[in-house]
């Protein structure tokens, strides 16, 4: 608002002053092109002369040449009625008429005026002949009056001659006297500071309009700035406010996003913010809830029964001891779980990269897993692919697929299989795990790789482990610019399929 103010005052001052001294220069260059008679009196005074040393000498005679060959423009306010004009209609200069003034019908005789023939009264006519014989006036300081009093005559050195006096701080309009290409002098006009009669009328309503429009602009500049305002703080009010309640953690705050605009943009963004701000607060709550749960089970049992131990409930016995072995080693598995996931969200997971063959890696561990599955009544078969390196650390890469293993091998009822199949497509490598029944519902698949997640029932044995293994695998995965999905397999079971970049792609 104080901007536009002052941008609109400083456009209004500068363009007023300028337009004043521009008007005052352009009235004076009017002037000075009229005195062609004076420049051409002056040329031939010069040829003759040779030199402007007459003029030094005696300053008179620049009065009488000004006085005798000054061609001032009509002074204002003396131009004839309009009747003066149509009584010489066919007339010649010189021709008398009669002519209707107020004080009753006059002798007049026909003259040149800057708008053509028009009628002057001889008396007139008379007062201006006898002005014209009169010797040219004198201010009180020696000066001519009007525009004569404002001309003056510079030699080839810029040397003034004769004239009016220069000051340093005077403007000047000049002309040359002679040929263009070799002028003898020059003939200057002082440019008058203010204009008068309609000049100066004339200009006074430019400004004034200059004045009126820039009122105008400033009204419109502020009905504007006032509505943007109004448009603007609204919006900005609510963000702000919003922003506040979330710094204070009131995650469920939200926004009415109904403009379609920046702000608009703005504000759906925020909602977005809030809403991941609630969610992770959301999954927080649950990480600890599911942390604290999942290490009470292993710490109850190893209570309960070193309790009983104590109290004589049980005998020290070598099956109570691998049962003790048992939960502690359950436990030591989630704490060591827990740290691995810690680090992989953190970013501080070590990897230690370089150049695998994907497929060798993963039969090469499968050899271990053969008896596990022999054991437990699952077949287990792979149908390897050619070499398809990658850039990945390979204990990292063997921890994922035995991670899956394990978990095809404890969720796969007895009598059923799990097949794995390594494939090539382009740029990229896919390792797909399918299993037979029990499935997973679909609505958990999206699930399937958060921490400590499990699905229903039929896939929720006894046996099962810390519920951070495929959130392990994800991490791994993801660390290696891959990506898994869970889907539903059609052997009935879960299919988790892993694509890597090729190393040959990476370049």
């Amino acid at each position: 608002m104080l901007v536009a103010l002052l941008v609109i005052g400083m456009f209004v001052g500068l363009t007023s002053w300028h337009l004043r001294q521009g008007f005052s220069s352009y009235i004076a260059k009017g002037e000075l092109s009229d005195q062609q008679a004076l420049v051409a009196r002056l040329e031939a005074l010069y040829a003759a002369r040779g030199s402007w040393d007459f003029l030094r000498t005696d300053p008179s005679v620049w009065a009488s040449i000004v006085s005798q060959n000054t061609s001032a423009r009509a002074p204002i306010g003396r131009y004839a009625p309009v009747s003066a004009y149509e009584d010489c209609v066919g007339k010649r200069p010189g021709d008398v008429v009669s002519h209707e003034t107020p004080q009753g019908s006059v002798r007049a005789v026909c003259r040149h005026t800057p708008d053509g023939l028009a009628a002057r009264p001889e008396r007139q006519d008379a007062q201006d002949a006898a002005s014209a014989n009169r010797p040219p006036p004198r201010s009180p300081g020696g000066q001519l009056p009007g525009l004569a009093g404002r001309l003056i005559l510079f030699d080839t050195n810029n040397q003034r001659v004769a004239g009016a006096p220069v000051r340093n701080s005077d403007i000047l309009v000049k002309r040359p006297i002679g040929p263009a290409t070799k002028p003898v002098g020059e003939l200057a006009l002082l440019v008058t500071e203010a204009p008068s009669g309609v000049e100066q009328t004339f200009l006074d309503q430019s400004i004034q309009i200059i004045r009126l429009v820039a009122a105008c602009a400033l009204i419109v500049s502020l009905l504007a700035a006032y509505l943007l305002s109004k448009n603007f703080v609204e919006p900005l009010r609510k963000i702000t406010l919003g922003t506040r309640q979330l710094a204070s953690g009131q995650y469920q705050t939200r926004i009415e996003a109904s403009r379609s605009d920046e702000f608009g943009d703005l504000i759906r963004d925020f909602n977005r913010l809030a809403h991941a701000l609630e969610q992770h607060q959301s999954n927080r709550r649950l990480w600890v809830a599911q942390t604290s749960h999942e290490l009470r089970t292993p710490v109850s049992i190893l209570r309960a029964h070193i309790e009983a131990l104590i109290d004589g409930v049980r005998t020290p016995s070598t099956q109570e001891f691998e049962v003790l072995q048992k939960e502690i080693l359950h436990l030591s598995k989630l704490i060591g779980d827990l740290n691995e996931l810690a680090l992989a969200d953190s970013g501080a997971l070590a990897f230690k990269k370089e150049s695998v063959d994907l497929p060798e890696l993963l039969v090469d561990c499968l050899g271990s897993f053969y008896e596990k599955y022999n054991n437990a009544k699952i077949s287990l078969s792979v149908q390897r692919c050619a070499a398809a390196p990658v850039f990945g650390d390979a204990s990292r890469l063997q921890q994922l697929f035995s991670n899956l293993l394990e978990n095809s091998l404890r969720y796969t009822s007895a009598g059923g299989s799990v097949d794995i199949n390594c494939s090539r497509t382009g740029s990229a490598v896919v390792i797909t795990f399918d299993d037979t029944p029990p499935g997973v519902e679909p609505t958990a698949l999206a699930s399937l790789f958060d921490p400590f997640f499990r699905s229903n029932e039929s896939r929720n044995s006894s046996a099962n482990g810390s519920g951070l293994g495929l959130a392990i695998c994800k991490s791994i995965v993801v660390a290696h610019q891959g990506a898994i999905t869970a889907k539903q397999s059609p052997r009935g079971g879960l299919r988790i399929e892993i694509v890597f970049p090729l190393l040959d792609s990476r370049a």
